[in-house]
């Protein structure tokens, strides 16, 4: 007769490490000592900001202190609008006497209403310094003007 051999069945009752601790869990990599001589993990210097200026103070006793202080960019004074673009042309209707309305604007752009908009408070008030007045007119319409 014939005997089975169950070293599989035993091999995998020996085995004692319990595994529902950590089910469903990844295993972390350990972390690098100080002196180790793989690639570093440290995160690259940053670059120096462009809108910082250090200035240095006198002090009473005669030395003198750096301190860092952000300086506002500066802004161009003239418009930098593409001759023919979308936004020369919404600039040419806003230079008028009586300016445009948003549906007068849309139809000269193609854009939609809010992006009008957006372009007027945007681009040209906050990009360009382009001071933009709106006013109601006779009918309730909003008409928007380049202030002078």
């Amino acid at each position: 007769m014939a005997t089975i051999n169950n070293t599989a069945a035993t091999s995998a009752d020996t085995d004692k490490t319990d595994y529902s601790k950590s089910a469903g869990k990844k295993r972390r990599t350990p972390k690098t000592s100080a002196h180790s001589t793989g690639p570093s993990r440290k995160p690259a210097a940053k670059q120096p900001r462009s809108n910082v200026a250090v200035a240095s103070t006198a002090q009473p006793d005669g030395s003198t202190t750096a301190r860092t202080t952000c300086v506002p960019k500066t802004r161009s004074t003239g418009s930098v609008l593409r001759e023919g673009s979308k936004g020369a042309v919404v600039v040419d209707l806003l230079k008028r006497k009586q300016g445009a309305t948003v549906a007068e604007l849309t139809k000269a752009t193609g854009w939609q209403a809010h992006s009008v908009r957006g372009f007027l408070s945007g681009a040209l008030k906050k990009k360009h310094g382009i001071a933009v007045a709106s006013d109601k007119d006779g009918n309730g319409e909003r008409r928007y003007r380049i202030a002078s």
